[in-house]
């Protein structure tokens, strides 16, 4: 059995299951922001099924079932502290009985965390054996400089928040104040953008040649045409991909007028429908043959964090308080940010959070559908 795990205001969830029922494959659904209305058990390491009970159904989990899972945790945007104790308390428990979990999860929660620092995950891409562009992190306005002057250089954030990837010239420089960084910079390649979706053996490839620095933000998703890469780079994602502990990644790529791949990302958990729509949902197929197979490993996952904690986890048993960064108040410059100025943070958690509040969570596989679809035609 398949069961996708994620929320229902969530597009990339919605287009998930949408694609599953036009495919007539069986499916569960577990909304998460429904699920924390209710009940829950989840033994670790699992020796038995995971029961949830919400919504007037009763949900059992088990360890040999196949997961697609976009978990997304709501707590930092609950102003009641008992329900955001309560998002904790379930994601914590739910993420430590899928990581320990023998059936297939896609993704496992550990896997492909350095995503959320930069610096790191391209150290890791590196050791892959990917090329990827020049980089600097540093809080030294001095050092920054000379980057930004050696050759054209982009902002990114340190962390896995998401932002607009703006140019960096020397004067954006002007007024940094070093304990507001680090900062992370990088190399500007030009040439075509590259996004290869893998799945297991399975590889979709499309690219798009486009004059800004974010296709995304320039209306050039459009153009994306699918591409066959290179026998080399097809082994690399592949066998990267299992290396990461991932059976699902969107690795994002820089293709110069040398034909030279620069690889940017692997995204642990893509928002792929609209990748899947310009390439007739081949994607999607390749998601749920892959899970629905007897059975798929991942592979090792020698850079994933320490190993899922040992014990039984309860309902509500969570007390741990998580503190939200606060940057300072004179200073808006943030770690979460790009220093530079005219960088928009396109807050996702702040958008979901106000798609929540706004509708009653949905419970079947039909009626997520439907509300995803709505919201998509109303942005």
């Amino acid at each position: 059995m398949i069961v996708a795990i994620g929320l229902d205001v969530d597009s990339s969830f919605g287009w998930f299951i949408g694609e599953a029922l036009r495919a007539r494959v069986p499916l569960e659904v577990v909304n998460l922001r429904a699920a924390i209305e209710g009940a829950w058990r989840f033994d670790v390491p699992p020796h038995g099924s995971a029961m949830l009970d919400y919504g007037g159904r009763t949900i059992e989990l088990r360890p040999d079932d196949s997961y697609y899972c976009r978990l997304i945790d709501l707590s930092a945007h609950e102003a009641d502290v008992a329900r955001a104790h309560r998002w904790q308390a379930f994601m914590a428990a739910l993420s430590a009985w899928l990581d320990a979990a023998p059936g297939l999860v896609m993704n496992r929660s550990q896997a492909g965390a350095h995503n959320s620092s930069k610096p790191l995950h391209e150290a890791v891409l590196r050791e892959l054996g990917f090329c990827v562009p020049e980089s600097l992190t540093t809080s030294d306005a001095r050092e920054l400089r000379q980057f930004v002057r050696a050759g054209p250089a982009i902002s990114k954030t340190v962390c896995g928040v998401r932002a607009d990837t703006v140019i960096v010239t020397e004067a954006d420089i002007d007024g940094f104040v070093p304990r507001n960084g680090p900062v992370h910079v990088q190399r500007l390649v030009s040439g075509a953008d590259a996004r290869i979706h893998v799945v297991g053996n399975h590889l979709v490839a499309q690219r798009v040649t486009s004059e800004g620095i974010d296709y995304r933000r320039t209306g050039d998703l459009k153009h994306l045409e699918v591409f066959e890469p290179p026998a080399v780079l097809r082994e690399l994602l592949v066998e990267g991909t299992q290396s990461l502990g991932l059976a699902f990644a969107g690795w994002d790529f820089k293709i110069d007028g040398n034909g030279a791949y620069w690889c940017l990302e692997a995204n642990p958990m893509p928002g792929y429908g609209p990748y899947d729509v310009r390439c007739g949902g081949a994607i999607s197929s390749g998601l749920l043959t892959y899970l629905g197979s007897e059975r798929n490993l991942t592979g090792r996952a020698p850079y994933t964090l320490s190993s899922p904690q040992i014990g039984t986890v309860f309902a509500g048993s969570s007390t741990k308080k998580l503190e939200a960064f606060k940057p300072d108040p004179e200073n808006p410059k943030s770690i979460l940010r790009p220093f530079v100025s005219q960088s928009r943070r396109s807050d996702i958690l702040s958008n979901l959070a106000s798609r929540a509040a706004a509708t009653p969570p949905a419970i079947s596989a039909a009626a997520i559908v439907s509300l995803t679809q709505h919201i998509e035609k109303s942005r």
